[in-house]
Formats: C-alpha cells, sequence, structure tokens
C-alpha cells in the first residue's frame, strides 16, 4: 500500500511525498525484521526447531515444492534401469590388463612411471566430454 502511494506521488512529482513514503517504508521494513528476528529467537529458545524453520520460510519466502506423484510405467522403469546400468555390464579386464603391461613397461628402475606430455596429449584429445560413452 505504501509503496503505491509512494509510486502515485512520484508520478505526480511531489517529492516531500515521495520521501515521507521512502521513510514510512524503511521503518516499516526495520519493525518487521525485528519482529521476525525476535520471533525466531523465541523459537530457537523454546527449541521448537519446526516452528523456527516456517519463521524463516516465511521472511525468507521460500516455499516448498509441491511434490509430483506421477504414474511411472514399468516400461519406462527398466528403460531407465538398463540406461543406468549399462556401466555395470562391461568387463573392463582386457584393457586393464593391457594397462598394466603397458606401465610395467615403462616403469624406470626406481619404479615409477614414466609419462611423457605428449602421451598424456594424445590420450585425451579424442574424449568428448560431454558425451556418454557406449560400445
Amino acid at each position: 500500500m505504501l509503496i503505491k502511494q509512494k509510486q502515485e506521488a512520484f508520478k505526480s512529482n511531489d517529492l516531500i511525498t515521495v520521501k515521507l513514503k521512502q521513510k514510512e517504508i524503511k521503518q516499516g521494513t526495520k519493525h518487521s525484521k525485528y519482529l521476525h528476528g525476535k520471533k525466531l529467537e523465541e523459537k530457537f529458545q523454546l527449541n521448537d526447531s519446526s516452528a523456527a524453520w516456517k519463521v524463516m520460510s516465511s521472511v525468507t519466502g521460500h516455499k516448498h515444492k509441491q511434490s509430483v506423484n506421477t504414474d511411472v510405467s514399468k516400461h519406462f522403469v527398466n528403460e531407465l534401469h538398463g540406461f543406468y546400468s549399462r556401466f555395470d555390464a562391461i568387463d573392463f579386464k582386457d584393457e586393464q590388463s593391457s594397462l598394466s603391461a603397458m606401465l610395467n613397461n615403462e616403469c624406470n628402475i626406481f619404479n615409477q612411471i614414466v609419462l611423457n606430455e605428449i602421451d598424456v596429449y594424445h590420450l585425451y584429445c579424442n574424449v568428448k566430454v560431454n558425451k556418454a560413452w557406449s560400445r
């Protein structure tokens, strides 16, 4: 209500009323902050966390999302399961053994791995980070 009055005064070039309404808005805001702070402090002192969270959500304007209850078909669930579990079915033993053999061949006498910057570059230059892996 005060904001509308301030806007009307601004449109009519009544700067004194604009300043008065701005002052009233500022005082009202401070008073509301004080009241909400006291209410929140009181809830915390009473160890009523549920009510404290309600006060916090009213202060911040947070609204709980409405839960969406969708009827999901069995086929859709199986399709999602197949999509997300596709990595579990892959056997990486051949890749692991070849990598292990390569690393064992390229180790020096102190058993440290020797990698060249060019090798790392060639290894990662073909990786498409935005694409899911598939066979």
